[in-house]
């Protein structure tokens, strides 16, 4: 028979592990530094982006695709940041590349690299308005 309190214990546990895992079933990966793509230094948590993630890079870094990667969305969140992608190297995503300006701020993002990026949307506007499409 299990005594009622470690049971208690096993309950609280699987909650907590529960919320912790949600963070990474969202879909939701960010950059934590500038780095390479498949580095999981790169990203907050040590996640690597999947197919089905929506990659949000921080102010100021740039994420260099070493490798053949892809990805639901890319969000650039701050006034500056940038893509690299490598020589024979492609970066798809399925769905749009969003640049948002920030409140009181012009934003800016690098594209670069001799690489491939291939994209359903491009979307520039303001944190305040929705994007538009160009």
């Amino acid at each position: 028979m299990i005594r009622p309190h470690i049971s208690c214990k096993i309950l609280i546990l699987a909650v907590v592990l529960s919320f912790f895992n949600l963070t990474f079933l969202n879909g939701q990966i960010t950059s934590a530094a500038s780095g390479n793509w498949n580095s999981p230094s790169t990203w907050t948590g040590g996640v690597v982006p999947s197919a089905a993630d929506n990659v949000n890079i921080a102010n100021g870094h740039t994420i260099t695709v070493t490798a053949n990667a892809s990805c639901a969305s890319i969000t650039f969140t701050g006034a500056t940041g940038g893509i690299t992608v490598n020589s024979s190297v492609t970066l798809s995503v399925s769905g749009t590349i969003t640049l948002r300006k920030q409140a009181n701020a012009d934003a800016s993002c690098n594209v670069t690299g001799q690489g491939t990026i291939t994209c359903q949307n491009i979307a520039v506007g303001s944190a305040d308005n929705a994007p538009t499409n160009n």
